[in-house]
């Protein structure tokens, strides 16, 4: 799991999409360590260079190795899925624009901010970016949820 940590959020866990307002904004923030990068490694099967060797980094133009941007789009699935909108959602679209590179030990801030909302479809339009901790933003992107999806089946 992913250490994530809320500088904003103080809702509970699942939320309405009557209880969202346009113009609202949370904000997460994570350390992009040196496990994290590895686990991710491990887990993608994604062992390529540019991400595992200093040098073949440093021959490209990178200070060092850089981070997994894919990575970036399972903080997003954590993000949905445990804090906001909190587990009631299916993701129906997501854009995503790498702009610029991250490294271990990057502070990494993820902002969604709510841009549209339909209560009659329950869908929800957030507008995504994640700043380093130089403030530069190193993504952008757009991610369309549908809300209010039920539990249908009782477990005993």
């Amino acid at each position: 799991m992913i250490n994530l940590l809320k500088d904003n959020d103080n809702s509970s866990n699942i939320c309405k999409i009557n209880d969202i307002n346009i113009g609202e904004v949370k904000n997460y923030t994570i350390i992009y360590d040196i496990k994290t990068h590895e686990s991710f490694g491990k887990y993608s099967g994604d062992f390529s260079k540019i991400h595992t060797d200093k040098q073949f980094a440093i021959n490209n133009n990178f200070k060092d190795i850089i981070g997994y941007a894919f990575f970036l789009n399972s903080v997003f699935s954590q993000i949905y899925g445990m804090h906001f909108p909190g587990g009631t959602e299916l993701c129906l679209k997501s854009t995503s624009n790498y702009k610029k590179s991250f490294f271990i030990n990057d502070i990494l801030k993820f902002s969604l901010t709510v841009i549209g909302k339909n209560e009659s479809l329950q869908t929800l339009t957030l507008n995504n970016t994640i700043k380093n901790q130089e403030k530069q933003i190193i993504y952008d992107g757009e991610s369309i949820l549908k809300l209010s999806l039920v539990n249908k089946w009782k477990y005993i």
